[in-house]
């Protein structure tokens, strides 16, 4: 069964991962060749982030 990624985190954080999950997807369903996610206080990447074809 998968785990919440997000169980451990606190709202704050949440909000910008699954705000970082909504930007990985809309590049990857684009085509984009560019993704900021500096503006999301992030101190970690998502793993999708190695699973999409964006740049």
């Amino acid at each position: 069964m998968p785990t919440d990624p997000t169980a451990d985190l606190t709202k704050e954080q949440a909000a910008a991962y699954n705000k970082a999950l909504q930007r990985i997807e809309a590049c990857r369903k684009s085509g984009g060749t560019k993704l900021n996610l500096s503006d999301l206080g992030l101190t970690a990447l998502p793993p999708e982030t190695l699973q999409r074809t964006c740049s």
